[in-house]
């Protein structure tokens, strides 16, 4: 139940913060493009777990929000060098339960672009807000569920930020 609560205000955000027509466009165009709807579940240095997508999720799709404000997220080097991902857990998730030892490493996984929209990111700092595509992955829930770890995880693809104009970004 309290997954479905996050999911709907988490869908509220949506709906109050994108023109249907952006949303509708991107969604189009996902629908017509062949890329892959699987990745890789990787892990960088912080210990943070992924799915590595295929980056031109961001590189194709960003040009549709530009016009809104937003830019490519820094995953391409820039911060973080991960790339396009699904974010599956945390770094500081796994802090809290360590030591585990995580053996679906380098398993590919599934999932299905559902819906696509605006998101407010108060705890990413010097960033008011991402656009990001919601992605259904019933393996990667029940991966999260295996290792004790909260089940209202939104699974998304983040294609581009909004900074925060109110605070400076050194990236």
């Amino acid at each position: 139940m309290k997954k479905l609560g996050f999911f709907l205000f988490f869908l509220l955000q949506i709906s109050v913060g994108i023109a249907q027509n952006s949303r509708h466009e991107i969604l189009s165009f996902i629908q017509q493009k062949s890329w892959p709807c699987s990745g890789e579940l990787l892990n960088n240095s912080d210990g943070f777990l992924y799915v590595k997508v295929s980056d031109e999720y961001v590189h194709e799709l960003v040009r549709f929000i530009q016009d809104d404000g937003f830019e490519e997220p820094p995953y391409f080097g820039q911060l973080y060098s991960d790339g396009a991902h699904i974010s599956v857990i945390y770094s500081k998730e796994l802090e809290e339960r360590s030591p585990i030892q995580i053996d679906e490493l380098h398993r590919v996984f599934d999932f299905k672009i559902t819906d696509c929209g605006i998101f407010e990111t108060p705890s990413w700092k010097g960033v008011e807000a991402v656009f990001v595509l919601l992605v259904k992955a019933p393996a990667l829930d029940q991966l999260r569920e295996k290792y004790g770890l909260p089940q209202d995880h939104v699974f998304h693809i983040t294609i581009g930020i909004r900074r925060d104009p109110a605070a400076a970004l050194a990236w």
